[in-house]
């Protein structure tokens, strides 16, 4: 073992060290030719200087070349005309030159110049302007990961691996007693320092290199401090904690000098990870929340120093994280310590709102760093909301106060959002999401104060507030909560209803409760909020989330269900006879009909809703007097009068829109034939059965047949509608085939005589009617005809 040992230390000491030579021979390696290049571009540039000056020189000299060379050309008269009117602006005047003293050599006399000197127009390029050049695209960078996983990725893992191998060695010469305590602890720091100075030389060529090596060392420190105290007992606590704050205000310092920030991100983390390496267990929590929040403070101020914007985040999911494990491990909190965390939290969420001023300082916009800032500050407003929720539970106060805290919190972002208005009003989406964060709070501070129908009460008011703020400021936050309280207070609706139990009324009057009132209050709020939009429909069509359409009908459809909803409980509740809550359903479609026809156009697209109205007006008749007959008595009269009122004036609107002849019409008018017929028949039915008719009851469904086909026959002649005519016709064959196939073999004597009579005579008279009114009731299909045979 001893031998295996020594061979361990010799392939370190042969293999570490020649690795740390060849990085320092590189980083000499590559100042050299830094040097190297830089007098290389050095002596390009005083050769592109050189060959510019020899341009300009030759591009002088040859229009003089070529002005004493090429002899003028000699216009005509016309040219020198066009020439002159052309250019007559661009054209300057040359001084004629000083005279000329005479010479009698036989040197040659020069060309006199040129009186005008003629500067050609400038000519008109066809290509766009500059400006109007479309920018060229950023070219896409390109990710070399040969160069990621080789220069940095093998760094971080070579590092990592280097640490724990010398951890390895020094444990196998603890096991083996190589040498004593202080000497380990000696080498842990002799380790460190060692990769510390590496670091020193090579931070100006390898700076990620160097970072690496500069992490290594001090997470050599933290591990040998974190050994030396817990194992070997050399230092006491208090002398091991101010070590490591000592090396983390060291390594802040060189990521300052060097411009790491990487660096400080490392001291950041070790500033935090040392109160749990020097722990015993039963330290003072005073002490830690104080170190943490002077760490938290010094963190910003650097972040804030040097634009790292990093570090606030770390440093707040650090302290969150923090928090939370002494909250688990701590098993009882009295109320003087819930008071003094309640503090350190407060003093927390200042801290963390500090890095607004980070934002305002960042001149690279919005930018990732900027949005993971403002979602630390926002996260930061519910982390306070949790922590302090749970330190006043534990306050043992004689009241509640949660809603005030929330209130706070919204108190203290309004504030804020007051301070950036006047120094950065640009800043747009950060004042929204401030905004936001201020309506959550004011929201989430009801529920958590109040219980029951306040909550209710509260979101259905601030929906319509927020809806009247948006169409005042346009601001579109307050649609989007406003849409979200929209939700809520409907999940908050059922759960008050669900809550209250049939029968259980004591002490409470029908229509006069808090819940009714409650309820009644929130179907309100819904219309108010379908008025709003209707109102400011402009404004509301560019949120994409409440446009008129289908925002205004939406919520104008909650609003009918819920109200009938209320109603209907309201009465069940309180146990109401069955006929008396189908009165009030058959009444309300009556209301709705009439109150609702300005806004939902009968035949333009709402025409289901009013022929579902009428169906459920009918078919709530025919729940009435079939089970309840008995019991019903007026009710069902009442009800009776409710779908004719019904059926009649969703007819009159309907044909005052659409024309009974048309395709549409027609569909219609069979829909209301029907209909009425069979309204009809359950009347002369309920008839019989309360004067005590019972066993006419077939006799009378006869008459009633007979009577509902000549009301139609009667209006199909007089409106000329085939379509009636063709029902009458199908009413009266329905008649004749049940009087074949039941009524002579079971109905009465009495019963057969009145049906055959009857029915004969209205056969009669309608044969009679056809034969009298045949020129005026088929003129219209003869003069088609007639034109197609013509045609």
């Amino acid at each position: 073992m001893d031998e295996f040992g020594i061979i361990l230390f010799l392939v370190l000491l042969f293999i570490v060290l020649p690795i740390i030579g060849w990085a320092v021979l590189l980083g000499r390696i590559g100042e050299v030719s830094k040097r190297l290049l830089s007098m290389e571009a050095l002596l390009e540039k005083l050769l592109e200087k050189k060959t510019d000056t020899s341009t300009e020189e030759e591009a002088v000299a040859v229009p003089a070349m070529q002005r004493s060379v090429e002899p003028p050309a000699v216009p005509s008269q016309t040219d020198r005309m066009k020439e002159k009117t052309e250019t007559r602006e661009y054209i300057s005047v040359v001084p004629p030159p000083p005279p000329r003293e005479i010479m009698t050599s036989a040197a040659p006399v020069p060309p006199p110049p040129a009186p005008f000197e003629v500067v050609p127009p400038p000519v008109k390029s066809s290509m766009p302007a500059a400006s109007a050049v479309p920018p060229a695209p950023k070219p896409v960078k390109k990710i070399n990961y040969e160069e990621f996983i080789g220069g940095n990725l093998f760094g971080k893992i070579g590092i990592f691996v280097l640490v724990v191998g010398i951890g390895l060695f020094v444990k196998y010469a603890i096991d083996n007693e190589w040498i004593n305590e202080v000497s380990r602890t000696i080498l842990g720091f002799a380790t460190g320092s060692g990769l510390l100075v590496i670091a020193a030389r090579l931070q100006k060529k390898y700076r990620a290199f160097s970072s690496l090596l500069a992490g290594g060392a001090f997470a050599t420190f933290y591990v040998t401090v974190a050994v030396a105290y817990h194992y070997y007992q050399l230092f006491s606590q208090p002398v091991a904690f101010v070590i490591l704050v000592v090396l983390t205000v060291f390594m802040a310092v060189l990521s300052v000098l060097y411009d790491r920030r990487e660096l400080a991100v490392i001291a950041l983390l070790g500033g935090y990870i040392a109160p749990f390496l020097t722990s015993s267990g039963d330290g003072n929590y005073m002490v830690l929340f104080s170190y943490i929040a002077i760490l938290n403070l010094g963190m910003f101020v650097l972040s804030l120093f040097k634009k790292w914007v990093e570090l606030p985040m770390i440093s707040f999911f650090s302290t969150c994280l923090i928090m939370f494990v002494f909250l688990m491990n701590t098993s009882v909190i009295d109320p003087n310590m819930a008071l003094r965390l309640l503090l350190f939290a407060s003093l927390f969420y200042v801290i963390f709102l500090l890095p607004l001023l980070s934002i305002l300082r960042n001149d690279r916009g919005w930018v990732w760093t900027n949005r993971m800032l403002l979602a630390t500050v926002v996260l930061n407003n519910f982390a306070y909301m949790g922590f302090g929720l749970f330190f006043i539970d534990k306050l043992l106060l004689p009241m509640k106060i949660d809603g005030l805290l929330s209130l706070g919190i919204a108190i203290v972002n309004m504030a804020a959002i007051l301070w950036l208005r006047k120094r950065r009003l640009e800043y747009r989406f950060l004042l929204h999401t401030l905004l936001g964060v201020v309506l959550t709070f004011v929201s989430l501070a009801v529920p958590v104060q109040l219980e029951g129908t306040f909550i209710t009460l509260f979101w259905a008011s601030e929906m319509v507030l927020l809806g009247w703020l948006y169409a005042q400021s346009k601001a579109r936050m307050y649609a989007y909560f406003s849409f979200i309280l929209i939700l809520l207070t409907l999940v908050s609706f059922v759960m008050d209803i669900a809550s209250y139990a049939i029968g259980l009324t004591e002490g409470q009057t029908i229509f006069a409760n808090k819940l009714f009132v409650t309820n009644a209050f929130v179907c309100l709020s819904y219309l108010a909020l379908a008025v709003l939009i209707s109102r400011y429909r402009e404004a509301f069509d560019k949120t994409y989330i409440l446009r008129y359409t289908p925002g205004n009908a939406v919520l104008i459809l909650l609003s009918v269900v819920l109200g009938n909803m209320v109603v209907v409980w309201e009465m069940s509740r309180f146990i109401v006879a069955e006929s008396h809550i189908l009165l009030f359903q058959t009444s309300y479609i009556l209301f709705l009909s009439i109150v609702l026809s300005r806004r939902f156009r009968l035949g333009a697209g709402w025409s289901w809703a009013y022929f579902s109205g009428m169906l459920v007006s009918a078919a709530l008749y025919a729940y009435t007097i079939l089970p309840y007959e008995a019991e019903s008595g007026r009710t069902a009269w009442m009800i009776l009068a409710t779908v004719v009122a019904e059926l009649v004036w969703s007819g009159r609107l309907y044909y005052r829109n659409t024309p009974a002849q048309s395709s549409a019409g027609n569909g219609f008018t069979i829909y209301l034939s029907l209909l009425a017929t069979a309204t009809w028949t359950l009347a002369v039915r309920h008839l019989l059965h309360t004067v005590g008719w019972n066993d006419s009851l077939s006799a009378g469904f006869s008459i009633a047949f007979s009577m509902a086909g000549l009301a139609l026959m009667t209006l199909g002649m007089r409106r000329h509608l085939k379509t009636l005519r063709i029902l009458s016709l199908g009413v009266f064959a329905v008649v004749l085939g049940k009087l074949l196939i039941v009524d002579v073999w079971t109905m009465p004597m009495a019963g057969k005589i009145a049906v055959f009579i009857l029915l004969g005579v209205i056969l009669l008279l309608l044969s009679f009617l056809y034969q009298k009114l045949k020129n005026v009731l088929f003129s219209d299909e003869r003069d088609e005809t007639e034109k197609e045979e013509n045609g």
